[in-house]
């Protein structure tokens, strides 16, 4: 569903996790990378958009996640 890179890390975006991956130092295609860090939606993902906010002047920029699900989890 979507992605965002950077030189130390990936974010992942798919339609029910969200996860964390760092990147190796040295790039093989042997390596396999398993995630750091996984989030697991309650309800299934229909659009999901990843970018960073930018103006900030910490080392490590905050990232805006804006999420729309499949239905309406607040209706019963």
């Amino acid at each position: 569903m979507g992605a965002l890179t950077d030189q130390y890390w990936i974010i992942t975006a798919r339609t029910t996790t969200v996860e964390i991956y760092v990147l190796p130092s040295v790039m093989d295609h042997s390596i396999q990378v398993e995630p750091i860090g996984v989030h697991r939606w309650q309800w299934r993902v229909d659009l999901i958009s990843l970018s960073r906010i930018t103006g900030i002047r910490d080392q490590v920029a905050p990232i805006r996640l804006a999420v729309r699900f499949g239905t309406d989890p607040w209706v019963s």
